[in-house]
């Protein structure tokens, strides 16, 4: 497929969102990205799953004693803060039943944004590094966060 980028949308995964508020080892790259993306006015987009995906990862905080319930809420906020636009249809997920079938995914959650990208012929940048080495390779879209540079400017790889 051919995959001309979007220049207003792009795919946010779970684990760079959840780098936005939780100590990884890309979080500075994940907010710079963001930042990036608040300048050149990108709206960032995802699955309606993606919050659930994010207070699954603040909780496992909570329940590891890393975060107080507390932090956890005041965590949540910020990723709401980010705006980042919501998304279902029956044709996200057909697809990413297929692709997760296609890859041999252990399960369809991280397909559904390979789909949602697919769909909006955009970009989606990950923080799995995983789900990029398994994948990337078929994705000239799929994007890693630990590879980004910040630019100032629309965060793209060339």
């Amino acid at each position: 497929m051919s995959h001309a980028a979007d220049s207003e949308l792009v795919v946010v995964d779970a684990s760079v969102a959840a780098m936005w508020v939780l100590s990884e080892a890309h979080s500075s790259s994940a907010l710079s990205l963001a930042a990036d993306w608040v300048r050149a006015e990108v709206q960032a987009i995802a699955p309606g799953f993606m919050l659930t995906e994010v207070t699954n990862a603040v909780y496992k905080r909570v329940r590891r004693g890393e975060l107080s319930v507390s932090q956890a809420r005041e965590a949540l906020d910020v990723v709401l803060s980010f705006g980042v636009r919501l998304e279902e249809s029956p044709d996200l997920h057909r697809r990413a039943l297929d692709l997760a079938y296609r890859f041999n995914r252990p399960t369809p959650y991280d397909a559904h944004y390979l789909a949602l990208a697919e769909l909006h012929t955009c970009e989606v940048w990950t923080g799995d590094e995983r789900l990029y080495n398994a994948v990337g390779p078929y994705f000239s879209w799929l994007r890693w966060v630990g590879t980004y540079q910040p630019t100032g400017n629309r965060p793209r790889e060339r």
